[in-house]
């Protein structure tokens, strides 16, 4: 049963992490289309609605890379192409916090944002109460070095079972 669920656990992870990287891969050829389009416009063969139209498809897409790299409240780590320089990872992955912290807020006050949410604190007091609880029930029993010392009768007779 454990081996089907950890089997099960694995595959939706994987199927995750694909969907993200045909979202990433979704979203650099829109940026490459961008890209082009700008080009386009400053050769003259492009108009102002072509290069909003790129930039709203980026936009798109990197919003559905976004959801795409969620599962639940965790946030799936990209995997990145063999080569590409860990400068630019980093600054991917600060484009997409950035990214994430502005899409998040919408509106809310700095205060609001910080403040854990209602079932983050539940679970730890949850947590904590159950910590203090074990830890009480162990410090109130008898250690086994406190106890008494078996008699040889009583070693013997646990022997003859």
């Amino acid at each position: 049963m454990t081996s089907v669920l950890v089997a099960g656990a694995f595959f939706f992870v994987n199927r995750r992490v694909a969907g993200a990287v045909r979202a990433r891969r979704a979203r650099e050829e829109a940026e490459a289309r961008a890209r082009e389009t700008k080009l386009r416009r400053l050769s003259g063969s492009a108009t102002v609605d072509d290069d909003d139209e790129a930039e709203a498809a980026v936009a798109a897409a990197l919003e559905a890379e976004a959801e795409a790299r969620k599962i639940g409240i965790f946030r799936i780590r990209m995997p990145q192409p063999l080569g590409r320089p860990l400068r630019e990872v980093r600054a991917e992955e600060d484009r997409y916090e950035r990214f994430e912290a502005a899409s998040s807020s919408n509106g809310k006050d700095e205060e609001e944002r910080k403040t854990p949410p209602w079932w983050m604190t539940t679970t730890s007091a949850i947590v904590l109460l159950l910590l203090v609880w074990s830890a009480v029930g162990l410090n109130s029993v008898d250690r086994v070095a406190n106890a008494p010392a078996l008699s040889e009768e009583e070693i013997a007779r646990f022997r003859s079972r």
